[in-house]
């Protein structure tokens, strides 16, 4: 019986932690919110073709978002989050290709101005691709 009940434990626990934003659909109401939410900012407008995820589930959270954008509020968001752009490395943070999300673009991220920030106080780390031409983050 109570192999039952932690069975039954785990599993809710883990549904809790798993994204409650549509992942494959860009532009629902729960991945709109959560852009605004996470980041600070309305998508009216502003962004479109947003896709979210989040895994709430591990100690420190992950927030993943791809999305088009203009040039304003890509500089909006390195403001507020103090990016710094990176010159030399834009492989940096490889590991959220190992997500697998389709709407992450390998090539084009490689083709992107990357710009961080690590807030150690926070326990935070803020990566953002930006491709000009496309206005895709």
């Amino acid at each position: 019986m109570k192999i039952i009940f932690f069975i039954s434990l785990f599993v809710v626990v883990f549904l809790c932690g798993c994204s409650r934003y549509d992942t494959d659909t860009p532009d629902t109401a729960n991945n709109k919110k959560g852009f605004e939410t996470h980041l600070k900012l309305k998508p009216d407008g502003n962004a479109t073709e947003i896709y979210f995820y989040a895994d709430e589930f591990i100690k420190d959270p992950c927030y993943f978002f791809a999305f088009k954008a203009s040039s304003r509020v890509v500089e909006h968001m390195v403001k507020l989050y103090s990016l710094k752009r990176n010159l030399e490395d834009k492989k940096a943070s490889n590991f959220l290709s190992s997500y697998g999300f389709s709407w992450w673009n390998k090539e084009l991220k490689l083709k992107s101005d990357l710009y961080e920030q690590n807030h150690e106080k926070l326990r935070a780390e803020y990566t953002l691709w930006y491709h000009l031409k496309s206005g895709t983050c």
